[in-house]
C-alpha cells in the first residue's frame, strides 16, 4: 500500500453531530475514508483495533475525558499518528497546550474547508517522511552504526541515541535543540576534485564538528553530504552559539591540500529547537530542520536559518 494510500483514512472524534456530519462530508467528498467517534472513550477504543488510520482529527471539549487525553492515550500507540486538534478559538495559550500534549496541529473552528484540506495534506508529507524513515532504519537494522569514512555515528546509530534522549528530555519537560550541516553538491564536488578530496572534505567537516560539540551531544553523520548534531537540554540561544561558532571554525580551517593550495567547502546551516517545533517527536524536528536548511541554502553558502512556525525559518 502506497504512503498517499495510507494517510487517507481518517478518524473524526467530535460530539457535536453538526460539526461532525460535516467534517464527514468534506473528506468524503475529496476522497478520503472516514472513521467517526462522538467521544473520546469511543474513539480509543476504536484506534486501538484500527491500525490502518493514522491521521485524526478531534474536539478539544468533550465528555467523559478530553481531546488533550486522548491525544496523550494515541501516542502510546507505536504507529505513525498525526493529530490535529479543533479547537473554539485561536487562543495562543491553548494552542501551545495542545500542541505540548501531542498534538501536531490545530484548526480553529469556524474554519475553512481550505484550510482543513491543507493540514491533511502537510499531514500526508510527515506521514510518508515517518513512513519513509521507518523503512530506512528496518532496512540499516542489521549494519553497523557507524559511518565508515567519517567514523561518526551513521543515521541508523544516530537514530537510536537522539531518540533514548529526546525522551528522557520529554519526560523532564527541558528544552533540547537540532541542527543539520550540509556541504555543498557533492556530486558537483566529485566532478571538480575527485572521490579521494571529496571524502577528506568529509573527514575534515566532521573532526571540525567533533571538536566543537560538547561532549554529551549526539552528533552523526546524516547521509552523504551532511551531518546532524542533537543537542540536549538545549535553548535557542545557546544552539545559535554553539551553531554560528561551528560555522567560524568551518570557515576559518579549509582544507589543506599541500602546501600551495586549500580547499574551503560551500555549507548551510538548519537549525531547530522543541521551543520552536512545540513537539518531543524526533520525526518532526527533523522535518523543521530540513524546512530551515532549504531557506539557508536558497540565501546563500554559509548561511543559517532557525525554524520557526511564524516565517518557517529566520536568522
Amino acid at each position: 500500500m502506497s504512503t498517499s494510500t495510507r494517510a487517507r483514512k481518517v478518524m473524526i472524534v467530535e460530539d457535536d453531530a453538526f460539526y461532525r456530519r460535516m467534517l464527514e462530508h468534506v473528506l468524503t467528498q475529496h476522497g478520503y475514508v472516514v472513521v467517526s467517534a462522538e467521544n473520546a472513550d469511543d474513539a480509543w477504543r476504536t484506534i486501538q483495533d484500527a491500525d490502518d488510520i493514522h491521521i485524526v482529527l478531534t474536539d478539544w471539549v468533550m465528555p467523559e475525558y478530553d481531546g488533550l487525553e486522548l491525544i496523550q492515550r494515541l501516542r502510546s500507540l507505536d504507529r505513525p499518528l498525526y493529530i490535529i486538534l479543533l479547537t473554539i478559538e485561536d487562543n495562543v495559550d491553548d494552542v501551545l497546550e495542545g500542541l505540548t500534549a501531542g498534538a501536531d496541529d490545530y484548526l480553529a473552528k469556524p474554519f475553512t474547508t481550505e484550510g482543513l484540506l491543507l493540514r491533511l495534506r502537510v499531514g500526508q508529507r510527515l506521514l510518508a517522511y515517518e513512513w519513509q524513515l521507518r523503512h530506512s532504519l528496518a532496512s540499516l537494522d542489521q549494519l553497523k552504526q557507524t559511518n565508515w569514512r567519517t567514523g561518526l555515528l551513521n543515521r541508523y546509530g544516530w537514530f537510536l541515541r537522539a531518540k533514548a534522549e529526546l525522551n528522557r528530555i520529554s519526560r523532564q519537560q527541558t528544552h533540547a535543540a537540532l541542527f543539520l550541516l550540509a556541504i555543498g553538491d557533492p556530486e558537483t564536488l566529485r566532478a571538480n576534485f575527485g572521490d579521494e578530496i571529496s571524502g577528506r572534505l568529509l573527514v575534515h567537516v566532521a573532526h571540525i564538528l567533533e571538536q566543537h560539540k560538547r561532549e554529551y551531544d549526539i552528533l552523526g553523520h546524516w547521509d552523504e553530504a551532511s551531518f546532524v548534531l542533537f543537542l540536549p537540554e538545549t535553548e535557542e540561544h545557546v544552539v545559535r552559539h554553539i551553531a554560528d561558532r561551528v560555522r567560524r571554525a568551518i570557515l576559518n580551517t579549509p582544507l589543506v591540500l599541500d602546501e600551495q593550495t586549500t580547499l574551503q567547502p560551500l555549507f548551510s546551516l538548519g537549525i531547530t529547537t522543541t521551543q520552536w517545533s512545540h513537539t518531543y517527536r524526533l520525526e518532526r524536528l527533523l522535518h523543521d530542520a530540513h524546512l530551515a536548511l532549504s531557506e539557508a541554502r536558497m540565501a546563500g553558502p554559509y548561511h543559517m536559518r532557525m525554524f520557526s512556525h511564524e516565517s518557517q525559518g529566520k536568522d
